[in-house]
């Protein structure tokens, strides 16, 4: 399936090339002419000894003649040096074409040597049908230029939007990490005077680093946080003591979901946060993960009451963060819905749950092709 997908892509990708386009469109035209004229000469059976052989004779030398013209076009020195634009080369250049074509015509002809009209009538109604197919082939191929130079505007526009995202997407990322970092030095300052436990919180911390600074992709299975989370609580366990109950609790299938990295920890940080500045204790924190037919649902629930962010004090940059980041991976898809009441806040984060960790390999190796 991915072999047929990649075949697929490589197909459309040349099918929509610059080059392949103007082929089609050179090769169907003057075919399209070819049979055009032929039918037009046996239907007014002109005065010329083999209609069919010049016929040819037109197409094949017009066909040649304007297939330089795109050729003429790439070089933009000629061009200024002419004071020529894109159109007045094209529409130009079809108009000497097809005059140069008459003239020699009815060169060989008087000359007695090749075929064609005997009266000068002849001579300009030939002029204005070969005009008419040549300026018709210089209004196609304007047309599909125009149309490849809008394409081409739209892809580097979409990849300059795309740039743009990836640059922000970073420097959140980039923003998160010294934010967690903060507050888990303050977790270290708390227990300072118990050796035992600054130990602990020091290599629990050392090994969430670790997992924070590792190389990551825009998308990771949602276990993969999850078990990482076990040390980030490690940290806090030790800061609170008994003060402090969570659980995690993830269904199997909802673990396989493909999410953003770091979905849950900022989350689980303002409910420590917040939770221990409001809820009675001990403070409760339950993690859970669940999928609801094609949506994965994660909910961080803490006691106490919900404490808006405060952009006077920085606060929320984790929050922030992490809705920017589902709106640039999900779009309108992912939403965050807070919940304060029954003296529980449950922030649930809904997004679609069609990635899953079976189509990591076809999509890493989809991005490396």
């Amino acid at each position: 399936m991915a072999s047929s997908a990649k075949f697929t892509e490589r197909l459309v990708r040349w099918l929509v090339h610059p080059t392949t386009m103007f082929w089609s469109l050179h090769v169907t035209y003057w075919t399209v002419v070819w049979v055009a004229l032929s039918l037009l000469v046996l239907i007014l059976r002109p005065a010329i000894v083999a209609p069919e052989r010049s016929v040819a004779i037109h197409v094949i030398t017009a066909f040649l003649a304007t297939a330089i013209l795109p050729w003429l076009l790439e070089r933009h020195r000629l061009i200024r040096r002419l004071g020529l634009s894109p159109a007045g080369l094209v529409v130009g250049g079809a108009i000497v074409i097809g005059v140069t074509q008459t003239l020699v015509e009815h060169l060989v002809v008087g000359l007695g040597v090749g075929d064609g009209p005997d009266s000068r009538f002849g001579t300009v109604a030939i002029l204005i049908v070969r005009l008419a197919a040549l300026l018709g082939w210089a209004l196609s191929y304007l047309i599909l230029r125009l149309i490849g130079e809008h394409r081409i505007a739209n892809v580097r526009a979409a990849e300059a939007r795309a740039e743009a995202g990836r640059s922000e997407l970073r420097l959140l990322q980039a923003q998160m990490d010294p934010h967690f970092l903060f507050n888990a030095l303050n977790a270290v300052l708390a227990c300072k005077d118990d050796p035992e436990a600054v130990e602990t919180v020091t290599q629990s911390l050392a090994e969430y680093l670790r997992f924070c600074l590792r190389e990551t992709a825009p998308l990771e299975p949602l276990s993969r946080e999850l078990d990482a989370l076990g040390t980030y609580l490690t940290v806090h366990e030790i800061r609170f003591g008994d003060d402090l109950h969570c659980t995690i609790d993830c269904e199997r299938q909802a673990g396989d979901v493909m999410v953003p990295p770091m979905l849950v920890q900022p989350l689980l940080e303002n409910a420590l946060k917040y939770g221990a500045a409001t809820s009675p204790m001990p403070l409760h924190v339950a993690v859970t993960a669940r999928l609801d037919r094609d949506r994965l649902e994660v909910e961080v629930a803490n006691t106490g009451k919900w404490m808006p962010p405060d952009p006077a004090r920085s606060g929320g940059i984790g929050m922030r963060s992490l809705e920017k980041r589902l709106v640039y991976a999900f779009g309108e898809a992912a939403t965050i819905h807070i919940d304060d009441r029954d003296g529980w806040v449950r922030v649930v984060v809904r997004l679609p749950a069609k990635a899953h960790r079976h189509d990591l390999r076809p999509r890493l190796e989809e991005a490396t092709t």
